[in-house]
């Protein structure tokens, strides 16, 4: 679309393409000007994004990601996992003999986190159970 005397791109294209009303912009500003207006809003828009707590967030002094409905250790790289079952007694007893594991467990039922070197996943399969032996043994 070209804009008032062939200048660029017409402000309703920018504005659809943005969603961004470039028709409030000031008057005089060119097509190169307005297209730099929308890439700057565009890039507020996604830095907002990030910054949103729907896809990153931090435990304690870990971070994490989501994918799939879990949250991730970003140190995760697919290393194998103590499967731990939500709402169950062997959660139960990790988090009361582990506490600082708590912050990291809050984060949802579907988690997985590093603790002591090793990766434990907390979801809806898993251990239910955890005899104090086996508790002990866990991150050895």
């Amino acid at each position: 679309m070209i804009g008032k005397k062939g200048r660029g791109i017409s402000t309703e294209a920018l504005d659809a393409f943005s969603g961004v009303n470039m028709s409030a912009a000031p008057k005089g500003m060119g097509g190169v000007n307005q297209v730099k207006m929308s890439q700057k809003v565009r890039s507020m828009k996604e830095a907002e994004a990030l910054s949103d707590n729907s896809f990153f967030k931090k435990a304690g002094n870990r971070s994490f990601y989501c994918k799939e409905e879990c949250w991730v250790d970003t140190e995760y790289k697919n290393e194998k996992t103590i499967d731990i079952k939500f709402g169950s007694q062997a959660y139960t007893q990790l988090i009361l003999t582990y506490p600082e594991i708590a912050k990291t467990a809050a984060l949802g039922e579907k988690v997985i986190f590093k603790f002591k070197d090793k990766f434990v996943k907390i979801s809806d399969e898993g251990k239910e159970k955890l005899s104090k032996k086996e508790l002990e043994k866990l991150f050895d």
